[in-house]
């Protein structure tokens, strides 16, 4: 799963807490983060790192703080919240999403437009 925070020290270090308390592991893509101490999520923050995540289960997290083509704020602006029992679970555009995933470019992004894009064009 993919997670868009807002980057901010205090989103990003609650989330850190909450998923290491779930028995996730965070690296970057330099290795293992360590502690998530203000001090050492700094250049995280300031450099946009995306944080993986992971426990010795196979589950997986990526926690971005940017994304291709849009800010926070513009994706922000027009969210969905559905609900999974008594917990908000915001979910963003899948317009936007999609133009994500072709600014974005990458091999996997490519296979997926080309798999969905067909269902996705009937219901938008």
């Amino acid at each position: 799963f993919d997670i868009f925070l807002e980057p901010d020290m205090g989103n990003v270090t609650s989330a850190l807490e909450c998923l290491e308390e779930l028995g996730f592991t965070v690296s970057t893509r330099e290795g293992l983060l360590g502690d998530p101490q203000p001090e050492n999520l700094e250049l995280v923050l300031s450099e946009r790192m995306s944080l993986c995540c992971t426990t010795p289960y196979g589950h997986a997290i990526d926690l971005c703080l940017q994304v291709s083509g849009f800010s926070y704020d513009e994706l922000n602006g027009d969210v969905k919240t559905f609900k999974a029992g008594k917990i908000p679970i915001r979910v963003g555009s899948l317009r936007k999403l999609l133009r994500m995933k072709e600014i974005a470019g990458r091999e996997k992004d490519v296979l997926f437009l080309e798999k969905y894009r067909p269902l996705f064009e009937e219901e938008m």
